[in-house]
This record gives structure tokens, C-alpha cells and sequence, in this order.
């Protein structure tokens, strides 16, 4: 690839990712309109902003699926028009099936601690009774599938396809996807409390190193969005808990080692399985 080229492709990646930050702060403007005091009203709003987040945000991210696979059909195929049975037959549905079992096993390992502590503090019963499964929630839908699938197409397929497509430059798609993803989600987070936090800087830095890093070990997007809508879905640990919280010395002795052990367990996996 020269240098042109590369250029090109790293500044089409710029661009999806300006559209990322226009979406949402289109998204920001329609929920102000949408804001209401009336409880009834806001509750409808609220299902009503879900819907709208997904339309708006979805555009730039189709449009970045669209172009990401055309591409790729064409390198495939070594021909000008897109046959799309053709690109179907390279996927390899067993590295998928792999990606998606070992990204439930990664986010075992790595929620081991957390878990344990969040049965021993009552916050997982309290958690799991919320959830109404005979009922669909947009909130949940967007949290653990929209969203990643947004942020995995935009900041990490994209991104893998423009400066690394055959996996041969691992280190610079890692320290670029990573900084890219972690400056934009910073900036967004900027535009929407008008401030920068260093702490949201390094929690995206963290996630978006974890992420690429996992790419380019399995080499299938599906386990980083999984793996993505995963940790989604069981949040942050409650370290705050764990050190203040009110257990005997022998109880927060045993969840602290449930979280090295998990974190051990999990690094373990990472460079000897992966």
C-alpha cells in the first residue's frame, strides 16, 4: 500500500468517525426537544429517544458497513461488481463459532470477581428482578447490541480493513484504532457535559486497546462486538463496594481474590489461548 493510499484510507476513517460525533450530537439536539416534566410523557419520550438514537447513529454506521464490505467483496472476488454469494462463501463459520464461544469464556473470566461480589452484596438478584424478559426493552437493546455494533464497525472493522486488512500491521492498527476510538469518545463526551474527563480518556483507551487486541487474535469481528456487548451488559465493577462496603475482613479478603484470580485466569487465556 503507498503512501496516497494510506493517507486516503486513514482519512476516510477520520471521516466516519466526524460522523459518528455529528450523529450524536444531532442525537443530544433531539432529545432536548423530546425532554418533558410530565411523567407519563417522558416515559414515551424516553422509548421514543431509543428509537431515534438507533435511526440516527445506524446511518453513518450503515453506511461504513456498506462501503467496509463492498470493499471487501472486491478483494475477493478480483472483480469490479459485487457478487454477493461469492462473499458469503468466505466467511469461515467455524472461526465465528470460536469467536463467539471465546467471548463468552473471556468475559467469564474477566467478571469472575465482580460477580462474586455482586452475589455477596445482593445487587445481582436486585438486577436480574428488573429484568422482564417476556418484555422488550429499547434501552437494553441499545446498550448491548446497538451500541457495540456501532462503535466495533466504525472504530475497529473499519479501521482493520483501511491500514491492516491482512493482518500484517497488528501494532499500528492497535495504537491507531485505540487512540481514534478514545479521542472521539472523549471529544463526545466533551460536546455532552463540556468537559474533558481524563478518567473517561483512559476508561475508552483501556477498552479500545482490549478490543483491537482481540481483533487481531481472532480475527473475526464478531467476538469484539460480543465481547463489547458483554462487558455492556455487566457494567463496571464495584470497587467502591469492595473497598467500603460493609463485609467482615474474611469476605472482602475472598472477593479480592476472586478478581485476581479471574484477572489472572483471564491474562493466562489471553497470551497462551488467544
Amino acid at each position: 500500500m503507498d503512501l496516497i493510499q494510506l493517507s486516503s484510507m486513514i482519512l476516510n476513517t477520520l471521516l466516519y468517525a466526524t460522523l459518528y460525533m455529528m450523529s450524536k450530537y444531532i442525537y443530544r439536539i433531539q432529545k432536548q426537544k423530546l425532554s418533558t416534566n410530565d411523567k407519563q410523557l417522558a416515559k414515551a419520550f424516553r422509548y421514543q429517544r431509543r428509537k431515534i438514537k438507533i435511526i440516527i447513529m445506524g446511518l453513518p454506521t450503515l453506511l461504513c458497513f456498506a462501503q467496509n464490505y463492498y470493499n471487501l467483496c472486491l478483494r475477493y472476488t478480483q472483480s469490479e461488481k459485487l457478487n454477493i454469494f461469492e462473499c458469503l462463501k468466505q466467511f469461515d463459520t467455524e472461526k465465528i463459532g470460536m469467536g463467539i464461544l471465546t467471548s463468552f469464556y473471556m468475559t467469564l473470566l474477566l467478571y469472575i470477581g465482580p460477580v462474586y461480589q455482586e452475589f455477596w452484596n445482593g445487587n445481582l438478584r436486585e438486577k436480574f428482578s428488573k429484568i422482564k424478559f417476556n418484555k422488550f426493552r429499547w434501552d437494553y437493546f441499545t446498550k448491548i447490541v446497538i451500541t457495540p455494533l456501532i462503535d466495533e464497525i466504525i472504530f475497529r472493522e473499519l479501521v482493520n480493513n483501511a491500514i491492516n486488512v491482512r493482518y500484517q500491521n497488528n501494532i499500528e492498527f492497535i495504537i491507531y484504532s485505540t487512540f481514534l476510538y478514545s479521542s472521539t469518545k472523549s471529544l463526545s463526551y466533551q460536546l455532552k457535559y463540556g468537559q474533558l474527563s481524563r478518567y473517561e480518556f483512559l476508561k475508552t483507551f483501556v477498552l479500545g486497546l482490549y478490543l483491537s487486541f482481540v481483533l487481531v487474535q481472532t480475527k473475526t469481528i464478531a467476538t469484539v462486538i460480543i465481547n463489547h456487548g458483554l462487558m455492556n451488559f455487566m457494567g463496571r465493577p464495584n470497587f467502591q463496594d469492595l473497598v467500603k462496603g460493609k463485609y467482615s475482613n474474611q469476605q472482602r479478603q475472598k472477593m479480592i481474590r476472586f478478581y485476581v484470580l479471574g484477572f489472572v485466569a483471564f491474562l493466562i487465556f489471553c497470551v497462551l489461548v488467544l
